[in-house]
């Protein structure tokens, strides 16, 4: 069995729902040639609860019917929701009928996945580009982007930007050009890199790096899910930290104590730490220390993922911190929202 997963249950992300909306038939012909690939006897599509995608994606299969009537059927399933309800073990659980809740690992999907069966999961994009690659060559799509990192990716860009969207770069595009392109705000802080797992990095050092991973690595940062969010300078980073950690919190799948326990008492911490008129000197430290306790120790890698992104905000709001343990703020006035909403973006 072969799963295309679209569910894209990251709030920062728009790509995969622009896909779909936007080249259908490029992921349909990713999953029917994966499908062949390892002799699958049924493929399933996988699409996000919100957007247009999934009336897009019947329409698509409408008109594939009418002109491959011997291509393999691929089933829909929309996806229920929720941040876990993305990852390839809660995917797989929540097809096989259980609920969408992360599974204890080995086995892996490939390995043991729905109603037992080795199951390959995939995400759209990934099947869009080997579409592509089957239809122009693996020569083709490495003559874009780096030697040692092939190809283009999608990105989703939001934040203090004027044309918010999701862009198709080569991976290697120096991180200014796209940032230009996306006309951002020059005296921005700092930018989320990878979404809600993901990292802040200073907006100084995004300007000398590229967008790959061996440049993102060096500032501890990853790609994930093609994220780039961009702070407005009125906005307090540990505010805005906090809102993001305390959702996260709330987006546990209750199955282990590191998570349901855990993440709420950093987020707690942080929440202090972000708020001037309770901020105390020993909470970043405690946080930090907290943020080891329950690193590695979860039912999945919700909470791993969780508190790299609370150490990130102690580390990139430093001079933030200092502020706030004098009982200030550098921007007082900063709505408690998320830094990156949800927006319809369009390739």
């Amino acid at each position: 069995m072969v799963v295309a997963n679209g569910v894209e249950s990251e709030p920062a992300s728009a790509k995969d729902q622009s896909l779909l909306v936007r080249r259908p038939h490029l992921v349909l012909d990713g999953l029917q040639l994966a499908g062949r690939l390892v002799g699958a006897d049924r493929l399933l599509l996988a699409l996000p609860h919100r957007g247009a995608a999934p009336a897009v994606v019947r329409e698509a299969l409408l008109e594939r019917r009418a002109q491959l009537p011997d291509e393999m059927e691929v089933e829909l399933l929309v996806s229920p929701g929720g941040f876990v309800a993305g990852e390839e073990t809660a995917l797989t659980a929540w097809v096989d009928g259980g609920v969408s809740k992360p599974r204890p690992v080995p086995p892996r999907p490939f390995e043991q996945g729905v109603a037992g069966r080795p199951t390959l999961v995939q995400n759209v994009e990934t099947l869009a580009n080997l579409a592509l690659i089957a239809r122009f060559g693996s020569k083709w799509f490495r003559s874009v982007g780096l030697e040692s990192e092939t190809g283009s990716t999608l990105v989703s860009v939001s934040g203090a930007i004027s044309q918010p969207g999701v862009y198709e770069i080569a991976v290697g595009t120096p991180f200014p050009s796209l940032l230009e392109a996306a006309g951002w705000d020059e005296s921005a802080q700092a930018i989320l890199v990878g979404g809600y797992f993901g990292t802040w990095i200073s907006a100084q050092s995004a300007l000398e790096i590229r967008f790959c991973r061996a440049d993102l690595a060096a500032l501890g940062a990853a790609p994930g899910a093609g994220v780039l969010a961009v702070l407005a300078p009125e906005r307090c980073g540990l505010q805005e930290g906090a809102w993001v950690l305390r959702w996260l919190a709330g987006e546990s799948s209750g199955q282990c104590g590191p998570c349901v326990m855990g993440l709420s008492a950093i987020a707690g911490a942080l929440e202090r730490v972000a708020d001037p008129t309770t901020y105390s000197v020993e909470l970043p430290p405690r946080i930090l220390r907290w943020c080891d306790d329950v690193q590695g120790r979860g039912a999945c890698h919700h909470p791993d993922g969780a508190v790299r992104f609370a150490r990130s905000v102690l580390l990139t709001f430093a001079a933030e911190l200092a502020v706030h343990a004098k009982g200030h703020c550098l921007a007082p006035g900063s709505a408690s929202a998320p830094v990156t909403p949800r927006r319809e973006a369009v390739l």
